[in-house]
């Protein structure tokens, strides 16, 4: 009773509907076998009208649990897909630091391994049609500003890069360091907004 979150209703519901399901189905030992056998068929009665009630009752739900797993799935997906690109990213980079790359052929590579990368996770989880709610909507939403974020940031590297500008450069590594916060603070992205590009 006292656990938050747990609804009591059903439990008390479930206790009602124990006992009617209970008298019922007793088997007739009572001295007085009218009146046993009228409170059986009087509590059969009340657990079928009470299960069409309940029935009829139900409330549409909300959002599709077959669209939330495949959410779900999504997500579980790009995380994975992140980890590997942030690991790629910082390569890439580390490559730069050592010289083993010019400032264009990294820029290039960023572009070409990162940013578009980081474009189409948006645009795959852009094209995810999910009820405002159900539960995975918000880290959904989150998602699709961290993939935008995290993409924009990667093409002003590449930019800053070319132009071999430090500033700008600092710039779109901070940009790309913030953008988990960012993304979770921001406003939720409408899932049809194309990315800049």
């Amino acid at each position: 009773l006292l656990i938050t979150g747990i609804d009591n209703a059903a439990h008390i519901g479930g206790l009602l509907t124990g006992a009617i399901t209970g008298i019922a189905l007793l088997p007739g030992a009572s001295n007085n076998r009218a009146a046993f056998k009228y409170r059986r068929h009087l509590a059969a009665a009340v657990y079928v009208i009470a299960v069409l009630v309940l029935t009829v009752s139900i409330p549409p739900p909300s959002y599709l649990w077959q669209e939330e797993l495949q959410a779900r799935e999504e997500i579980r997906q790009f995380l994975g897909d992140d980890q590997r690109l942030a690991g790629r990213w910082q390569q890439i980079l580390e490559a730069g630091k050592t010289g083993d790359a010019s400032f264009d052929e990294i820029a290039g590579q960023i572009e070409k391994e990162i940013t578009r990368e980081y474009r189409e996770s948006f645009d795959q989880l852009a094209s995810i049609h999910l009820d405002p709610a159900a539960p995975s909507t918000p880290a959904l939403n989150a998602l699709r500003r961290y993939t935008q974020l995290r993409g924009d940031a990667a093409q002003s590297l590449a930019e800053a890069l070319r132009k071999k500008d430090p500033v700008a450069i600092r710039k779109a590594l901070e940009l790309a360091r913030r953008a988990p916060d960012a993304a979770r603070d921001a406003p939720p992205a409408k899932p049809s907004a194309a990315p800049a590009r």
